[in-house]
């Protein structure tokens, strides 16, 4: 099993931040399904949005970046469910990819939901898109269903007595 650390984008140090951004300006779209500039705009444009989170994944083992995911309120035409949330932008590490990270940071994500569940004393509901069939098998592996009507969109609801 994959351990990962996360932190907040937002308390990242000067250097850690500038790493960051150095890996999501890189990705390309035909090497990490991402247009790292667009990526990276995406990224600046939730960090200002108030409630929308991203955090930033590192092996806790190498202390190496690992991956990102973000759970926020609108992802372009996507738009959150009152109860809920829109799961975005879950990318790993193209070095580390298919050794068991992108499930790490969905466990992690996981757990996060699960807490908010208790916390808010009701069910969350996510939505997420995904196209790639890597990460579409891994999302219904942890509950994700597809949305009758709309290609490509997926989702689960964390509820406050599931595991």
């Amino acid at each position: 099993m994959v351990d990962l650390s996360a932190c907040p984008l937002d308390t990242l140090t000067a250097d850690e931040h500038v790493a960051f951004f150095a890996w999501i300006e890189g990705m390309t779209v035909d090497g990490d399904r991402e247009d790292g500039p667009a990526f990276a705009g995406w990224l600046r444009e939730h960090a200002a949005i108030p409630g929308d989170v991203t955090w930033v994944f590192y092996s806790q083992g190498s202390g190496a970046l690992a991956g990102t995911a973000s759970l926020i309120r609108r992802d372009r035409s996507l738009l959150a469910p009152a109860d809920g949330w829109v799961l975005g932008g879950v990318n790993v590490v193209a070095a580390v990819r298919g050794q068991g990270v992108g499930a790490a940071i969905m466990r992690w994500i996981d757990s996060e939901l699960r807490q908010r569940a208790r916390k808010q004393g009701r069910p969350v509901r996510v939505l997420l898109q995904a196209d790639n069939p890597v990460a579409v098998r891994l999302y219904e592996r942890l509950g994700y269903h597809s949305v009758d009507g709309i290609p490509g969109v997926y989702t689960a609801v964390y509820a406050l007595d599931a595991k």
